[in-house]
């Protein structure tokens, strides 16, 4: 027994894609033991690079990596790596040529280690959005900047997305300008 599993792992794993019940844009790879646990997780899902990038491609989409989960006992035994050699055949089966990922901490070094490469094209950028807690008071107007003034900075409304390195965008020509 290794991790509390069956000899041979993680030889013995079963790998597989779930389809049921979810949209055929939407990836979910699962490890699991032959007894039907589960043990690892892969979810992903396409993105078309046409609206990613502002021109037809031709309907070109490639694939977001949105996470890799194994269970805390069983990780740096491979199931993590089975999971993402089965995502690279299922890409193939479907003409998908490029995955896309965002991590932080030990992922990061887990991707690299399955070949995925640093981009240091600059159009990358981790961003985020609450909504407003219901019980906190929403700041005064005055105090706030409004959609298209601020200090040029990005989400401020400042950046013309044409001075963006890389990035080849008719309109809006400002972001947060509401064209």
């Amino acid at each position: 027994m290794i991790g509390g599993c069956v000899s041979g792992f993680p030889d013995a794993l079963r790998v597989h894609r779930l389809r049921d019940g979810l949209p055929e844009s939407s990836w979910l790879l699962v490890a699991e033991l032959p007894d039907g646990r589960r043990v690892g997780e892969l979810r992903a899902h396409e993105q078309s690079d046409d609206l990613l990038l502002g021109y037809d491609l031709g309907d070109r989409r490639s694939i977001v990596l949105d996470g890799v989960v194994v269970a805390p006992g069983l990780r740096r035994m491979g199931v993590g790596r089975r999971l993402i050699a089965l995502l690279r055949a299922e890409m193939s089966r479907a003409g998908l040529r490029s995955v896309h990922a965002v991590a932080r901490g030990d992922g990061v070094g887990f991707l690299l280690a399955c070949g995925y490469q640093q981009q240091r094209d600059g159009l990358l950028l981790a961003l985020r959005f609450d909504l407003p807690d219901r019980q906190s008071p929403a700041p005064p107007a005055s105090t706030a900047p409004s959609a298209g003034q601020g200090h040029g900075g990005l989400g401020e409304g400042g950046e013309s997305l044409a001075e963006a390195p890389g990035v080849a965008v008719a309109r809006p020509d400002r972001i947060g300008d509401g064209s």
